[in-house]
């Protein structure tokens, strides 16, 4: 029984971005990557990544509006 946590994190990204979820993909946690990902019981996960995915999402936007400024 999964917690959902990477629909949530596309469906954040997807309302962040304007752009339909299905063309949104999620890598796999991996410990190649983060030896100790932190525990995500109950909804900390959500609310942890959640935020961290709105604010990569808007790091994200303001980059490619000053790379392509007729897109403000």
């Amino acid at each position: 029984m999964g917690q959902g946590l990477n629909t949530k994190l596309i469906q954040v990204a997807s309302r962040e971005l304007l752009i339909d979820a299905n063309k949104i993909h999620v890598g796999e946690t991996s410990t190649e990557v983060v030896a100790n990902a932190v525990p995500t019981g109950g909804s900390t996960g959500s609310d942890l990544y959640g935020h961290a995915v709105i604010d990569a999402c808007q790091t994200l936007m303001a980059r490619y509006k000053f790379t392509f400024p007729i897109y403000k």
